[in-house]
């Protein structure tokens, strides 16, 4: 619990949350309440149970205490030593707007890996793909992404010495002609 923080310097909701997680041999669920000041309260749990040695199954729900608001996922997921795939989706109550989301990732070698991803939501007939690499050389971390909006994420992260690192961002969004860069120094592992 984090409370009576509006007399603070820089106020900040009074807020509690209550987190309990159970782990069975082959299952997890898990349950969290949830309470900001001035927000509805919110009850979440979970639940996986793995179906094989590289699959398993699970679900989510969301409910929303004040408005009476319930949102609801399930899905699954198959992982082996160098890939991961996933399906999920997601109902919100009182919306037609149901959304599947999936993914793919897969680690080619130890410097390269590759991801892509594809979001539908059928009643607004809309989707979104994108698709992602990562190159971990010996000093340097190079990553990329771009998607159907045509938006392009990449990153740059220099190591200059242990604990070190120089970054070098940039967000290009074609369908708007916006650009965005950014340079940072990162410190500690």
């Amino acid at each position: 619990c984090d409370l009576n923080r509006r007399a603070a310097e820089q106020p900040v909701p009074s807020s509690c949350q209550v987190d309990t997680i159970y782990r069975g041999s082959d299952w997890t669920t898990g349950f969290n309440a949830a309470m900001v000041e001035g927000k509805d309260p919110t009850l979440t749990w979970t639940f996986l149970q793995s179906i094989t040695q590289k699959i398993a199954l699970g679900g989510e729900g969301i409910y929303s205490v004040g408005t009476g608001e319930a949102n609801v996922s399930y899905g699954g997921v198959m992982a082996g030593a160098d890939y991961k795939a996933s399906l999920t989706h997601s109902i919100t109550q009182g919306s037609p707007n149901h959304k599947f989301e999936c993914s793919f990732f897969r680690q080619v070698d130890k410097k390269v890996s590759l991801a892509t991803s594809l979001t539908c939501i059928p009643s607004q007939r809309a989707a979104q793909a994108s698709v992602g690499y990562e190159f971990n050389l010996t000093t340097a971390k190079v990553c990329a992404m771009m998607n159907t909006d045509w938006q392009l994420h990449a990153t740059l992260e220099e190591r200059i010495a242990p604990g070190f690192s120089l970054l070098f961002g940039a967000i290009l969004d074609h369908s708007k002609s916006m650009s965005k860069f950014g340079v940072g120094l990162h410190v500690g592992q």
